[in-house]
């Protein structure tokens, strides 16, 4: 299953353009999702003679609309447990990490970061990951899942970028 975000746009008039957020197989069933909430809402309060729609669905990230959304790159790591504690409620070791890993890729493509400003972010994400480490209570496999996906691709990003790390793995 994947997220897809469908928007209804009326095909005449200047109508509100409504947005839906579901879990489908496909952009197709994302849709017809969709559409049948529409038609649940628009039934409940007897709008059911709107014109017609017209849907589009674009995938999204695990993150779309969720407050726990990174808002920026630092989040990856100070907001590491919250993001651990996610995975143990969804019992889940592999997509919030992928979809972290996404945020990363996508903030390392369309950012600019000049070298000094890139060097902070090494020293303050070493600061920062070893003092979190320190005062870990819970060492679990979803620590760990994290701590193997996660961390050493933001090290190997900022490695990508001209900055030189180095970190012990487990």
């Amino acid at each position: 299953m994947k997220k897809y975000k469908v928007s209804a746009k009326p095909l005449v008039g200047d109508g509100v353009t409504k947005e839906y957020v579901v879990q489908a197989e496909n952009e197709e069933s994302a849709k017809e999702i969709a559409l049948n909430r529409m038609i649940v809402e628009e039934s409940n309060d007897g709008l059911l003679d709107s014109p017609g729609q017209m849907f589009t669905a674009e995938e999204v990230g695990y993150f779309y609309g969720h407050e726990l959304q990174p808002r920026s790159i630092s989040d990856l790591v100070d907001n590491l447990e919250i993001f651990i504690a996610e995975m143990r409620k969804t019992e889940d070791e592999e997509t919030i990490p992928k979809y972290i890993k996404q945020y990363a890729w996508e903030y390392f493509r369309e950012v600019v970061i000049d070298k000094k400003a890139l060097q902070r972010m090494a020293i303050y994400v070493a600061d920062r990951m070893y003092r979190i480490i320190s005062e870990i209570d819970r060492m679990d496999k979803y620590t760990r899942a994290y701590f193997a996906q996660v961390i050493p691709f933001l090290w190997d990003s900022l490695q990508n970028r001209g900055i030189d790390t180095f970190y012990i793995g487990h």
